[in-house]
């Protein structure tokens, strides 16, 4: 039996350069999923990092192979978006998860528990941090609890080639 490789991924609602932040994520994704004999990646969907990063973990799916990468979506509560389009969204992550703990929380602190739980799980957090917000403070919240975390936004990027 092989051990899975679990990242969880973080990144501000809005994107100053999505192009940027696009290549940046699927080369450091790209030398992570080739280093692991099997990858599990976890996302939320709450805004354009999140809708970007799953678009390019679908490509190296792809590209890869699906056997090597699993695209999982971790939601806080079941969403109106998920039971309106459950069919969609079973076709396109390979696996859906709802938070246990998050989902009996008050909505206002929901998907900080959700995050919490994603990080705990993980074995190294990206993060896309351009500013305050959601996506720093899981940062900080992997470096309190002693996890690899890299805020990619922050990363400078030399010749193409980045190093975690």
């Amino acid at each position: 039996m092989f051990q899975t490789f679990t990242i969880s991924l973080f990144g501000n609602r809005r994107i100053t350069n999505g192009l940027a932040a696009e290549a940046h994520l699927e080369q450091v994704l790209s030398g992570i999923i080739s280093e692991h004999a099997h990858t599990t990646i976890l996302i939320g969907r709450n805004g354009e990092f999140d809708l970007l990063a799953s678009s390019i973990i679908r490509r190296l799916q792809a590209r890869m192979g699906h056997e090597r990468c699993a695209h999982v979506l971790v939601l806080p509560y079941p969403s109106k978006e998920l039971r309106e389009n459950e069919a969609s969204f079973s076709d396109y992550y390979d696996e859906i998860r709802i938070d246990a703990e998050s989902q009996t929380a008050h909505f206002k602190s929901a998907i900080t528990i959700r995050n919490h739980r994603m990080i705990d799980e993980a074995q190294l957090v990206l993060v896309w941090a351009e500013h305050p917000g959601g996506a720093e403070n899981a940062y900080r919240y992997a470096q309190k609890h002693q996890i690899a975390a890299v805020n990619l936004a922050k990363q400078k990027i030399t010749d193409g080639i980045t190093t975690l």
